[in-house]
């Protein structure tokens, strides 16, 4: 199976060679050595080397192999759910992941997660990627209970580069929760270390480095109080991605997430914790460029008309 990327240089790409997009794109240092030696790098129609020096207008081609890949799935397709597309492009899909669904299988035998039903949604589309039918491609996670922006690969290409530019902090995700209590300060950080828990491998718990715990930081901001509820809006921004990061540092300090039964939360017919803005850099952009999305607060507003 052959995959092909084109793409048409803009102005701000030209005057770089090939292998500075390359590298500034993120396509990983094992696949820009594949293209060399394949022979995958065209131009205009033409073989050109790494070091070409593209022009605004040209047509650059690459070309991989299936091999040159990590192997990831397939997932097989179940359309007995569908979920909401937030964005689509050649590359990726941005989806909204209902609270209760599961990501991705954990055993052969399961068939109803988010990337069964994308792949479903991708194949009945006809999508295709790269030149072959688009398939779903897991790039990061949201723990099952949690609603919100997901980032759904469509090619084996794309999810290393997004994987990377996740690696390195470049992707902004920011969650909304609604939890138990008032604040004093309207923003702040928690930056306990979480390990797990000895007592239930299912679980984190805050704990000392030296006892096993990793590093971890969140920083908050109140966006809404509800004293008659003895509960507050937070917008919530992750800086290092522990399991359960947010539900741990919110339980830890006193303020469960509202719907959290592992942790201790006030009751709710669902955990209300989303993920609600996601910023990522144009993967085969040019430097700067960024898209970003966003969800409104509807699975609070929700939870408040029943109190």
């Amino acid at each position: 199976m052959i995959y092909t990327k084109v793409l048409t240089i803009e102005e701000g790409a030209a005057g770089h060679s090939v292998k500075d997009l390359l590298t500034a794109w993120y396509v990983p240092k094992h696949l820009r050595g594949k293209l060399r030696q394949s022979r995958g790098i065209e131009v205009n129609g033409k073989w050109v080397s790494t070091a070409h020096v593209l022009e605004k207008g040209d047509e650059l081609k690459l070309t991989f192999d299936e091999e040159d890949f990590e192997k990831q799935g397939p997932y097989p397709a179940n359309s007995k759910d569908k979920v909401p597309v937030v964005f689509e492009n050649e590359d990726f899909l941005v989806v909204n992941k209902p609270a209760g669904m599961k990501m991705h299988a954990h055993s052969v035998t399961e068939e109803d997660t988010l990337l069964n039903y994308v792949t479903a949604d991708l194949k009945k589309r006809g999508v295709m990627s790269l030149g072959q039918p688009a398939s779903a491609y897991m790039t990061h996670r949201l723990d099952r209970d949690t609603s919100g922006l997901v980032i759904i690969g469509k090619n084996p290409l794309v999810v290393p580069i997004i994987n990377r530019l996740i690696k390195e902090k470049k992707v902004v995700k920011k969650y909304h929760a609604l939890v138990s209590g008032g604040f004093t300060e309207n923003s702040g950080v928690f930056d306990a270390p979480i390990g797990r828990d000895p007592q239930d491998d299912r679980l984190r718990t805050v704990m000392p480095i030296e006892d096993g715990g990793q590093s971890a930081c969140t920083t908050y901001q109140v966006i809404a109080d509800y004293p008659e509820l003895q509960s507050s809006l937070l917008e919530l921004t992750l800086h290092t991605g522990r399991m359960h990061q947010l539900r741990v540092h919110l339980a830890s300090s006193k303020h469960a997430i509202v719907g959290d039964e592992l942790y201790g939360g006030a009751p709710a017919s669902r955990l209300l914790l989303q993920a609600t803005e996601l910023v990522l850099p144009v993967p085969f952009g040019w430097y700067g460029e960024q898209w970003a999305w966003s969800l409104d607060d509807a699975f609070v507003q929700e939870y408040l008309k029943t109190k």
